[in-house]
C-alpha cells in the first residue's frame, strides 16, 4: 500500500471513530461493566471494522471466535456438549480429554473467563495477523490481556496438566485446525479454486455496459480511481467475486437435508435452502414490466428518485408510522407488485399502535422521505469501515438489548435469568452460527445462480433501449420499459440530447444523479460539500446511492445477503428473546444533521431509525438494499424467507448443546486420598457418583491420564455399580515403588436410563499413590571450612534437598560424624531450622570458635517423612567439612633496619619479613597502616615490585619500601597490620607492633659556638688553654667527634692547634673543643671558625659550618715606645 492510501486509510479510521453510530435504547445509553465475552466480542468487531469486506469471511471469524468463548465456557459444564471440544465437525475430529471442573462459583468463574481470554486472543491473533487491521488491533488485545493481569506469552496447549489458559490455546489451536480445512480455502487466502465469472468486468466511471455478454449472469465492478477496501484502502485490482464456492465449507446447524447438488461449469455446487431459480430476462421475448427481471431493476431505479432532499415528501418513519409488516412475505411473482410500493417505495407495514412496554402510542416522527431513504441505505450498507451485515446484528444485540437497562437475561424469555457471561456466551455462539449458515447458504446461491446487479442491468437494458413502443427506432425486446416521469427517451431538445444530438433516442432515467453531482473537499476529496439531488441522466450512466469508490459489493446478488443475515438474526433474537419487541419496545439510531452521511450532505435534519420489533430492523435492512440501488426485490424476498428457516434452525442446533439432559459424575471419591508403603497390600476403593438414575447395563469407561497406577502400583480386583447412582472400582495396592501425584482419570460413556451418554469427565488428582521413599538429594553448606569468621556470625547452616515434597510437620535429625566431640562447638538451633518449602530444609547451627582444627566432619540425616508419610532412605556423607578456628602465630618479624637515616635514601631501604608458624593464604594481600608517626608519602613508599609473598611454602611475607630524600624525623613509628589470614581465613592475632625502626634523614645543626674567653690572650696559654662549647639540635653520636679549626688570613697555626685528643663531648648534644696556645708574641685579627665531620645518632652527618671574624688572637706584649718624664 503507498504512502497516500495508507494516511487515506488512517484518515477515514479517524473520522470512522467519531462518526461510528451509537445505538441508542429508549434515549438511554448504560455504562455497564462488561463481561469478559463482551469485551472480546468488541475487539473482534473493531478489527474487523480495520479489515477487508468480506461478509462470508467475517461471519466465519465471527461463528468460530464465539464458538470458541462458547467451548471455553461450556468445557467446564458436564450438561453442556462444545461446539467443536469432542466432536466431529465436517472431516475433522477434535480429541477432548475433559478439564477438572472447580467446585466453588469464584472460581469456576475465573476459569471461564481466562479460557475465554485466550482462546479469543489466539483466535484474534491468527486471523488478522496478515490483515491491514492488525497493527490496529494487536495493542488493544495485548492491553486488555496485560489488563487481565493474564501471561500472554503462555503458548502452551496442554490442558490436562495445566489451566483455564491452556485450554483456551488448546481450543484456538483446534478451531485453528479446524478452519484449515472447513472448505473455505483459507489457507490461500479464501481465494476461488474453480470459480470463473461469465462477463469481463464493468468500467463504471465509463458509459453503458459494453462487456456485458450474458445479462443474467454476474459482472466484477472496475472503478478507474481503484475499488475501496473496507479500511479505506484502495484497491488497485477489480476484486473477484467473494465466496462463490462458499457452499463447501462446514455449516453450523445446516443439515445435508437442506443441501442440494447442481452441475455447472463442469463442477459441483452445492446449495443449502435453494429457493428456486432467479428471474431471468429473455432477450428475444417482447415484454414489458410484466417481465420479474425488467419491473425489478426497473423499481430499483425508481425508488432512487426518492433521495431528493428537496422533495418535500413528508413519512411518519415511527414505529407507529411504519414497520409490523405480515409475515407473510410475497411467494409468488405475482405477489411483489402488492408487497412493494412501485412508485412511491416502502412496504404494507402500516405501523404499531401502541408500545407494548409502555403501554402509550408511538410519538410520530415526520421526516422527508429523501433523508430517510438516504439514512436508511448508507446505515445499513455495511460496506467500508464497518462491522459487515453479520457484525451489524453483534453491534444491535450489545447495545439495544446487553446495554438496555430492562433487559432480562431469560433464555427463551422464560424462567429465571442466567448469569450475564452465560447468556452472553451463548446469545454470540447462537447469532454466530446463524450468520455463519446465512453465509454459507446465501453465497452458496450468489455462486450457483451467479446473478446479476442493478448497475450492469440497468445501464445495459438502457444500452438496448426501450421494450415498450416496439414501432420506435430505439426499441429493443430487452430494453428498458418505458415510464412517463421516471423512464423516457431522448427527444429533440432535451438537455440531454447534447451538443450534437449525439444523444437523441437514448434512455433516460429520472432517478438520483450520481456522485458526478457532488463536490467534495479535503485532502483525499473525502468530505461532501453538497448533495446530487434527483433529475434525468442518461440510463448509460446510472449509478447506485452508494460510495463512488464502493459501487457495490463484489459478489453476486441473488440472494441479498442483507436481507439473509437481518432475517435470520431478527428470528433468532425473537425465539432467544421470548419478545418480538426491543427491551424497553423501541431501539433506535440517531443520525446528526449534515453529519451522518458519508459521501453526500445529509440528512437535513437530525433523525432516529426506530424499530419496534426486531423483525421491523430486519425489513427495514432489506429495503435499504433496494433505495441503495444493490438489490431488486427478487434478491430480497427468497433471502428473507431463507433467514427464517437458519435462525430458527441455529436456535434449535444450539439449544441441543445447551440442554443436553446428559448425566454427569458428582464427584470421584477414593476410600483415602494418599496410598504410601504402609498402604501395601490393601484395597484401593474408587467411587463415581452420578446426579441421577444410570443404566446399571451399561459400565462407564475408566482411563487413566498422565500417571497409569494400573503399571506398576494398581492391581483391579473388580467393578460394579452398587446402586443406580455409584459406580465403583476396587484395586489392590502393589509396591510399585513410585509417586503418581499426577492422576487425571477420564471417565466417559455412562448413559441414563433414558439413553443420554454422559459428557466426559476428566477428575484430576483424585488420589496419590506413593511407595517410594524421600531420599536425600544434596546436602548443602553454607560454608565447607569453618573458621574465625563465620563464629563471629555465629551461624552454621545445612540445607537438605529431598527428592520429593515432604511432612513439612516433621523436623529432620542431623548428626555430624566425627571423632572429636563437637557438643560444644555446633549447637542445634531448633528456633531457627525450618523447611523453607517442600523439598528443602534448613537446619541452622550455633558456632562456637573454640581455637581448634578438625578435619573429615560428616553428617547423617534421620527422620525425614514425605507427604505421603513414607520414611527416607538410610543418608550419610562423610569428609563433608573441617573446623579451623586455630589462629596463626607469628615466628619471627625480621627488619633489616632498625635505623634509616641519610644512608640509606634508596629504593628497597628497609624490608620487614613475617615467617608465620604454617601456611598462609597468599591469594590475599595484607594491609598495613601507621597511626602514629605516619612516615608513609613523606619519607616512605611501598615497593610493589618487591613486596609479596615469599618462596613457596606460603609462610613468609616481606613488605618492602623505599627511603625518599626529603629530611624527616619519625621515632615514634608504630605499624598495625591486617588480612593476614591462614588458609582456613582466621585472621592473624597480633596486629600492632612498636619500635621496630626510626626514621631520621635530618642532618644536625650547630645551634651555639661559645668560647672560653673573647680574645685568646696571654692568658689562654698552654696545653688546652682555650675551649669551644659547640651545642647542636640533637643527640649526637658520641663515638664520632667533630673536627674544629681555626684559621686567618695568616698562619696561625704556631699559635693555636686544634687538641683532638683532649676535646670531648660533655652532654649527648654539646661538644668541647679544646686548643693548645703557644705564645707566639703575634696579633691576628678576624680569625675563622670551621666546625664539621659530627654525626647525630643515626649517623647523619652534620654540614660543614664556618664563621668568619669570629675571634681574635692577641699575644704579642706591649711596648714602651716613649718614655717621658
Amino acid at each position: 500500500m503507498n504512502q497516500t492510501s495508507t494516511m487515506k486509510t488512517v484518515m477515514k479510521n479517524v473520522r470512522k471513530l467519531w462518526l461510528l453510530p451509537l445505538l441508542m435504547i429508549g434515549n438511554v445509553l448504560q455504562a455497564q461493566e462488561h463481561t469478559v465475552a463482551r469485551e472480546w466480542n468488541e475487539e473482534l468487531l473493531f478489527a474487523i471494522t480495520n479489515d477487508v469486506a468480506r461478509p462470508t469471511v467475517h461471519a466465519r471469524n465471527l461463528f468460530h471466535i464465539s464458538a470458541a468463548m462458547y467451548d471455553a465456557w461450556a468445557a467446564y459444564d458436564q450438561n453442556h456438549d462444545c461446539w467443536l471440544l469432542g466432536q466431529t465437525r465436517g472431516e475433522y475430529t477434535s480429541v477432548f480429554n475433559g478439564v477438572a471442573i472447580p467446585e466453588d462459583a469464584e472460581t469456576l468463574k475465573a476459569y471461564r473467563e481466562e479460557a475465554i481470554s485466550f482462546a479469543a486472543y489466539r483466535m484474534l491473533f491468527f486471523r488478522f495477523q496478515n490483515s491491514f487491521a492488525f497493527s490496529f488491533m494487536m495493542p488493544r488485545i495485548n492491553a486488555l490481556m496485560d489488563e487481565k493481569g493474564y501471561n500472554r506469552f503462555n503458548a502452551s496447549a496442554d490442558y490436562i496438566n495445566g489451566g483455564p489458559a491452556e485450554l483456551g490455546n488448546y481450543i484456538a489451536q483446534q478451531m485453528i485446525a479446524f478452519g484449515q480445512q472447513d472448505g473455505s480455502n483459507e489457507p490461500n487466502d479464501f481465494n476461488n479454486q474453480f470459480y470463473v465469472p461469465a462477463n469481463d468486468s464493468i468500467l463504471v466511471d465509463s458509459p453503458g455496459n459494453p462487456t456485458l455478454s450474458d445479462p443474467n449472469r454476474w459482472q466484477a465492478i472496475s472503478l478507474a480511481t481503484g475499488q475501496l477496501g473496507q479500511a479505506g484502502d484502495t484497491l488497485t485490482e477489480t476484486p473477484p467475486h467473494l465466496s462463490p464456492e462458499w457452499g463447501y465449507v462446514v455449516p453450523f446447524a445446516m443439515t445435508d437435508a437442506d443441501k442440494v447438488i447442481y452441475e455447472r461449469d463442469g463442477f459441483e455446487w452445492p446449495v443449502y435452502h435453494d429457493p428456486g431459480p432467479v428471474a431471468l430476462i429473455d432477450t428475444t421475448e417482447h415484454i414489458g414490466l410484466e417481465s420479474q427481471y425488467k419491473w425489478g431493476f426497473t423499481m430499483v431505479s425508481v425508488w432512487q428518485s426518492h433521495l431528493d432532499p428537496d422533495d418535500e415528501t413528508m413519512w411518519d418513519i415511527s414505529p407507529g408510522g411504519m414497520g409490523n409488516v405480515d409475515y407473510q412475505y410475497p411467494q409468488s411473482w405475482e405477489e411483489y407488485a402488492d408487497f412493494y410500493n412501485f412508485f412511491e417505495g416502502g412496504d404494507p407495514g402500516q405501523g404499531h399502535p401502541v408500545n407494548p412496554a409502555t403501554g402509550m402510542p408511538y410519538e410520530a416522527q415526520i421526516v422527508k422521505r429523501a433523508d430517510y431513504a438516504r439514512i436508511l441505505a448508507e446505515y445499513w450498507a455495511d460496506g467500508p469501515d464497518s462491522y459487515t451485515p453479520p457484525g451489524h446484528w453483534y453491534e444491535i444485540i450489545n447495545r439495544a438489548l446487553f446495554d438496555h437497562p430492562d433487559f432480562e437475561y431469560k433464555w427463551m424469555g422464560v424462567g429465571e435469568e442466567l448469569d450475564k457471561l452465560e447468556y452472553e456466551v451463548k446469545m454470540y455462539f447462537a447469532l454466530g452460527g446463524a450468520m455463519h449458515d446465512v453465509a454459507v447458504s446465501a453465497w452458496s446461491v450468489k455462486g450457483y445462480y451467479d446473478y446479476l446487479r442493478p448497475v450492469s442491468a440497468i445501464r445495459w437494458m438502457c444500452e438496448r433501449g426501450q421494450c415498450t413502443d416496439s414501432m420506435a427506432s430505439n426499441y429493443h425486446p430487452a430494453g428498458m420499459p418505458l415510464i412517463p416521469g421516471y423512464v423516457e427517451t431522448v427527444e429533440e431538445g432535451d438537455p440531454l440530447a447534447g451538443d450534437n444530438n449525439e444523444h437523441l433516442g437514448k434512455i433516460k432515467l429520472y432517478t438520483w444523479r450520481g456522485p458526478d453531482y457532488i463536490t467534495y473537499t479535503g485532502s483525499f476529496s473525502t468530505h461532501p460539500i453538497d448533495y446530487a439531488g434527483v433529475g434525468w441522466v442518461l440510463g448509460e450512466n446510472w449509478w447506485p446511492y452508494q460510495r463512488p469508490s464502493f459501487v457495490t459489493p463484489p459478489f453476486a446478488g441473488y440472494v441479498s445477503g442483507h436481507s439473509t443475515y437481518s432475517s435470520a438474526a431478527a428470528s433468532l433474537l425473537e425465539m432467544i428473546t421470548g419478545d418480538a419487541y426491543f427491551p424497553g419496545g423501541m431501539a433506535e439510531f440517531v443520525a446528526e444533521q449534515e453529519e451522518f452521511l458519508e459521501f453526500e450532505v445529509g440528512p437535513s435534519e437530525t433523525i432516529k431509525l426506530q424499530w419496534a420489533t426486531y423483525r421491523d430492523a430486519s425489513d427495514q435492512c432489506s429495503l435499504s438494499r433496494i433505495w441503495g440501488g444493490i438489490h431488486p426485490p427478487v434478491d430480497d424476498i427468497p433471502g428473507r424467507y431463507m433467514g427464517m428457516v437458519i435462525g430458527p434452525d441455529a436456535v434449535n442446533f444450539a439449544n441441543s448443546l445447551f440442554n443436553t439432559d446428559r448425566p454427569a459424575v458428582e464427584n470421584v471419591t477414593p476410600n483415602q486420598p494418599v496410598y504410601n508403603i504402609e498402604d501395601i497390600g490393601s484395597t484401593l476403593t474408587l467411587s463415581i457418583a452420578y446426579d441421577q438414575e444410570m443404566d446399571t447395563n451399561v459400565l462407564p469407561s475408566v482411563e487413566y491420564m498422565e500417571d497409569n497406577p494400573l503399571e506398576n502400583s494398581l492391581s483391579f480386583i473388580s467393578a460394579e455399580w452398587v446402586n443406580s447412582n455409584m459406580y465403583e472400582i476396587q484395586y489392590e495396592v502393589l509396591n510399585g515403588n513410585e509417586k503418581l501425584d499426577n492422576i487425571i482419570i477420564r471417565i466417559d460413556d455412562a448413559t441414563n436410563e433414558m439413553g443420554n451418554v454422559q459428557n466426559v469427565f476428566l477428575s484430576s488428582h483424585p488420589f496419590i499413590i506413593d511407595t517410594d521413599r524421600p531420599v536425600i538429594t544434596n546436602v548443602a553448606l553454607n560454608q565447607m571450612l569453618l573458621n574465625d569468621q563465620l563464629a563471629n556470625q555465629g551461624n552454621f547452616v545445612v540445607t537438605i534437598t529431598v527428592n520429593e515434597a515432604c511432612d513439612t510437620g516433621v523436623m529432620p535429625v542431623i548428626e555430624f560424624i566425627s571423632s572429636a566431640d563437637l557438643s560444644e562447638t555446633l549447637i542445634y538451633s531448633e528456633s531457627n531450622s525450618q523447611w523453607i518449602n517442600t523439598t528443602t530444609f534448613e537446619a541452622h547451627f550455633e558456632f562456637n570458635d573454640n581455637n581448634e582444627e578438625i578435619q573429615d566432619i560428616g553428617i547423617q540425616v534421620l527422620g525425614v517423612l514425605d507427604a505421603a508419610g513414607n520414611g527416607q532412605e538410610p543418608f550419610e556423607t562423610l569428609d563433608l567439612f573441617s573446623i579451623d578456628t586455630k589462629n596463626p602465630l607469628l615466628d619471627d618479624l625480621v627488619v633489616n633496619d632498625a635505623v634509616l637515616n641519610i644512608q640509606a635514601i634508596n629504593n628497597n631501604a628497609l624490608f620487614l619479613d613475617w615467617y608465620f608458624d604454617e601456611p598462609m593464604n597468599t591469594s590475599l594481600t595484607p594491609s598495613f597502616s601507621f597511626p602514629n608517626d605516619n612516615p608513609m608519602g613523606t619519607s616512605l613508599t611501598l615497593n610493589n615490585v618487591s613486596t609479596g609473598w615469599q618462596g613457596t611454602e606460603g609462610n613468609h611475607y616481606r613488605m618492602a619500601f623505599n627511603l625518599l630524600p626529603p629530611e624527616n624525623e619519625f621515632f615514634d613509628i608504630v605499624l598495625t597490620v591486617s588480612n593476614f589470614r591462614d588458609l582456613a581465613g582466621n585472621n592473624l592475632m597480633e596486629t600492632t607492633y612498636d619500635d621496630l625502626f626510626i626514621i631520621d634523614t635530618k642532618r644536625p645543626s650547630v645551634t651555639e659556638l661559645q668560647p672560653s674567653s673573647a680574645i685568646i690572650s696571654d692568658s689562654d696559654v698552654g696545653s688546652s688553654g682555650f675551649q669551644v662549647l659547640i651545642a647542636y639540635d640533637e643527640p649526637m653520636n658520641q663515638l664520632q667527634n667533630p673536627v674544629v679549626s681555626l684559621s686567618a688570613d695568616v698562619t696561625i697555626s704556631n699559635s693555636v692547634s686544634f687538641n683532638f685528643i683532649a676535646s670531648e663531648w660533655v652532654n649527648d648534644s654539646t661538644f668541647e673543643a679544646r686548643f693548645n696556645v703557644t705564645d707566639q708574641n703575634v696579633e691576628v685579627e678576624d680569625i675563622n671558625i670551621t666546625v664539621g665531620f659530627a654525626q647525630d645518632a643515626a649517623g647523619n652527618s652534620q654540614n660543614s659550618l664556618t664563621l668568619e671574624d669570629w675571634i681574635d688572637l692577641d699575644t704579642r706584649n706591649p711596648e714602651l715606645l716613649v718614655l717621658s718624664a
